[in-house]
C-alpha cells in the first residue's frame, strides 16, 4: 500500500485540503464503499464528545481497487491503526494527515512506499482556499490509478 501523507502543523488546512481531495476523487468517478465512513471522536475540555470539525475516514474505490483517506488523527497510535485497517482492507493507496512532528513523520516513513506533501499555513482566506485547492489537485493526481 502507497501512503500520501500531507504533512503540517495543527491547523493549517490539512482537513480542509483533504475534504477538497474526497470531493475531487467522488467527481473524477470514485465511490464510496459502504460501510467504511466514519468520524473520529473529538472531546471538549470537559470530556463531551462532540462534531464541530470537518475530520472524517472512508474508502472509496474505482475500477476494483480501493483508496483509503482518513483525516484528523490525534495521536501516532490512532494514525496506525488506521494505516492498517487501510492495509487490511486492501487499499492500494491511504491519504492521511499528520501533524509536523517527528513520531508522525516516523510512522509514516517506516512504510515501504510513501509521498510526503507539505501543507503551509496561508494567512490571508483567499490564499488558504486557493492553496488547498491546489494541494488537494496535487493528491488527486498522486491517487489516480
Amino acid at each position: 500500500m502507497e501512503i500520501i501523507a500531507l504533512n503540517g502543523y495543527a491547523d493549517c488546512g490539512k482537513s480542509n485540503t483533504l475534504n477538497i481531495a474526497y470531493q475531487l476523487l467522488l467527481n473524477a468517478g470514485y465511490t464510496q464503499v459502504s460501510g467504511h465512513f466514519g468520524r473520529p471522536s473529538n472531546y471538549n475540555f470537559i470530556g463531551e464528545d462532540f462534531y464541530g470539525n470537518n475530520d472524517f475516514f472512508d474508502v472509496l474505490t474505482k475500477d476494483g481497487k480501493l483508496v483509503g483517506i482518513s483525516t484528523g488523527e490525534d495521536s501516532e497510535e490512532d494514525l496506525e491503526k488506521r494505516l492498517a485497517y487501510f492495509k487490511e482492507l486492501g487499499c492500494v493507496k491511504a491519504i492521511c494527515s499528520c501533524t509536523n512532528t517527528d513520531k508522525y513523520l516516523a510512522l509514516i516513513k517506516k512504510q515501504a512506499h510513501y509521498k510526503i506533501l507539505d501543507k503551509t499555513p496561508q494567512i490571508a482566506d483567499a490564499l488558504k482556499r486557493i492553496n488547498d485547492g491546489t494541494v488537494a489537485r496535487e493528491i488527486v493526481s498522486l491517487v489516480k490509478l
